[in-house]
C-alpha cells in the first residue's frame, strides 16, 4: 500500500435557528454549501459543528486541524470594544456561543 497523507479536518461553525417543521419546533443547524466545497477543494475534510456545550468544546478542538467561523460580524462589544459604524447588526446570543 502506498503512503497516504492525512486529510486535515476543518471545523465549520454552523448557524442554528429554531424553525417550525410539520407543526413542531426544531433547531436546524446549517452552513452554506460553499464552505464545504471550498474545504474539499483545498484538500480538507469538512466537519460541521453545531452549537455545543462547554464540555463538548475540548474534544472537538482535539479532533480538528482548523476552524472556520461562518457568518457576519462578531460584536466587539462582547469583548469590551467599540463597534465600527459599518458593522451590521448582530445577535448577541449567537455571538456569545462562539466567544
Amino acid at each position: 500500500m502506498g503512503h497516504q497523507t492525512k486529510m486535515p479536518v476543518i471545523g465549520i461553525a454552523a448557524w442554528c435557528q429554531t424553525v417550525e417543521v410539520w407543526g413542531s419546533e426544531m433547531t436546524i443547524c446549517q452552513v452554506a454549501e460553499a464552505y464545504v466545497d471550498r474545504v474539499r477543494a483545498a484538500g480538507g475534510l469538512p466537519f460541521i459543528i453545531p452549537h455545543v456545550t462547554d464540555q463538548d468544546v475540548a474534544p472537538i478542538v482535539e479532533r480538528i486541524d482548523a476552524l472556520i467561523l461562518t457568518g457576519g460580524d462578531v460584536s466587539t462589544l462582547l469583548r469590551e470594544g467599540t463597534n465600527f459604524p459599518e458593522s451590521y447588526s448582530y445577535h448577541a446570543l449567537e455571538n456569545s456561543r462562539y466567544l
